[in-house]
C-alpha cells in the first residue's frame, strides 16, 4: 500500500483503507506499505494513523523491479483504488 493519497488523504487516515488492511490481515495476508519519500516516512505516517502494526514490511516505494517474468508477475497481482 502505498502511503500519501492512499493511507492518509490530506493528512487524514483514509478509514476505508484501513478497515480494508484489518480484513485482510485478519485473512493471513502480508502487508506492505512503501513511500516514495522513503522507508522513514512510510513508518511515520504509519505510526501517525496508528496502523503500523498491521504492516509486515514498510520500504520505500520501489524505483525498479527485476523479475525473471518481465511485466507477467502484474498479471497475477490486482492493484486497486483508493476508493475500491
Amino acid at each position: 500500500m502505498d502511503v500519501d493519497g492512499t493511507l492518509h488523504i490530506r493528512g487524514e487516515p483514509n478509514t476505508k483503507a484501513i478497515a480494508w488492511l484489518h480484513k485482510r490481515k485478519a485473512e493471513g495476508f502480508a502487508l506492505m506499505l512503501w513511500s516514495m519519500r522513503g522507508e522513514q516516512h512510510a513508518r511515520l505516517m504509519a505510526q501517525q494513523m496508528q496502523c503500523a502494526d498491521l504492516f509486515d514490511t514498510i520500504v520505500s516505494k520501489p524505483g525498479y523491479i527485476l523479475d525473471d517474468e518481465g511485466w507477467r508477475w502484474i498479471q497475477r497481482t490486482r492493484v486497486l483504488r483508493v476508493t475500491e
